[in-house]
C-alpha cells in the first residue's frame, strides 16, 4: 500500500562519483595562488619604498670587471633598469661583522626579491609563497626583541636556549631556524639557476627551447628535492610546466646582464655561506622531508 510505496522510496541510492585525487590538488593549488597574489601587491610595494630607502647607497657597479664596462654601449639607471644591482646591494647589506647576519635586512631583501622574480612568469609564485611563509617564522622570534635579535646568531642561540630544538637538527616549526634554512635553500636554488644562465653559450636558449626549463629542474633537484615530500614535490612538477624560455631583460645588454648576475650570484652565495656555517655550528641543519 501507501506505507510500502514510501519505504520503497526511501531506499533510492544516490552514486556520488570520487572526485580524482589531482583535481582537489589543482583546486587547492589554484587558491593558494590566488591568496599569493595580495602578497605580491605587498612585496611590490615594499620594494619601492626599499628602492628609495637604498637610493644613496654606493653603487656595486664599480665590482663589475672592466672588460664588461668596455662592451656595454650603453648607460642605463640602475634602479630601474637593472634590478638585480639593487637586490645585490640589499642582500650584501645583510652582512653583518665577519661572520653574522643582519636579520632585520634579511628579511627586507627577501620581501624586495619577490616582485623580481615574479616578473620571471607563473612558475615563481610558489617561490614567493615560500618566501613570505619563511620571513613569517623568522619575525616570530625576531620580533620578541628587534635590537638584540638582530644578531642571527643571538636570535638561533635565543631559541636553542628556549628548548626549541632538539639535538640532531631537529628544528621545531614554526621557528626563525626553520624559517632560515628554507629561505636559504630557496636562494641557492635561484644562485643555480642565475649561474647555468651565467655558463650558457650565447643563444643556447634560443637553440635549446628546455634550456631554461633543465636548469630550473636542475635547480631544484640539487637544492630542494632532498628535503621536500610528496606533495611538495608535486607541486613544483606543476609549476614546472610553466616555465619560461628565458630570464626577463633585467638589464640593456646580454653583457650586462651577464655581470650582474653574476654581481648577484656572489652577493648571495656568501650570504648563504654566513648562515650555513652558523646553523650547522648551531647544530640546526634539519635534513628532514618537509
Amino acid at each position: 500500500g501507501r506505507q510500502g510505496r514510501e519505504m520503497h522510496a526511501s531506499q533510492v541510492v544516490i552514486d556520488v562519483p570520487a572526485i580524482p585525487l589531482i583535481e582537489v590538488f589543482l583546486l587547492v593549488l589554484i587558491f593558494q595562488l590566488y591568496r599569493l597574489t595580495a602578497l605580491v601587491q605587498e612585496g611590490v610595494k615594499h620594494l619601492r619604498t626599499l628602492n628609495v630607502k637604498k637610493a644613496t647607497m654606493q653603487s656595486a657597479s664599480s665590482e663589475t670587471p672592466a672588460k664588461v664596462k668596455e662592451r656595454s654601449t650603453s648607460t642605463p639607471n640602475p634602479m630601474v633598469s637593472r634590478p638585480l644591482q639593487t637586490s645585490s646591494q640589499l642582500f650584501r647589506a645583510c652582512y653583518l661583522g665577519e661572520t653574522d647576519v643582519n636579520v632585520e635586512l634579511l628579511n627586507d631583501a627577501l620581501r624586495s626579491y619577490c616582485p623580481l622574480i615574479q616578473q620571471i612568469g607563473a612558475f615563481t609564485l610558489l617561490s614567493i609563497r615560500e618566501v613570505h611563509t619563511n620571513v613569517g617564522k623568522i619575525e616570530s622570534s625576531f620580533e620578541l626583541a628587534p635590537v638584540r635579535y638582530r644578531s642571527m646568531r643571538e636570535l638561533l642561540e635565543a631559541e636553542i636556549g628556549a628548548g626549541m630544538h632538539q639535538a640532531g637538527g631537529m628544528l621545531s616549526d614554526p621557528s626563525a631556524a626553520m624559517g632560515m634554512l628554507w629561505a636559504r635553500r630557496g636562494l641557492m636554488f635561484w644562485v643555480h639557476i642565475y649561474q647555468a644562465r651565467i655558463d650558457a653559450m650565447p643563444g643556447q636558449n634560443e637553440r635549446d627551447a628546455l634550456y631554461m626549463h633543465k636548469s630550473v629542474e636542475q635547480a631544484y633537484n640539487k637544492n630542494i628535492l632532498p628535503f621536500n615530500g610528496w606533495l611538495s614535490q608535486k607541486s613544483f612538477q606543476l609549476a614546472l610546466k610553466a616555465v619560461p624560455s628565458d630570464l626577463p631583460k633585467w638589464a640593456p645588454s646580454e653583457d650586462l646582464l651577464t655581470a650582474d648576475l653574476t654581481e648577484w650570484v656572489q652577493a648571495v652565495t656568501n650570504l648563504c655561506s654566513r648562515m650555513e656555517a652558523m646553523q650547522k655550528e648551531l647544530d640546526l641543519e634539519d635534513l628532514r622531508k618537509s
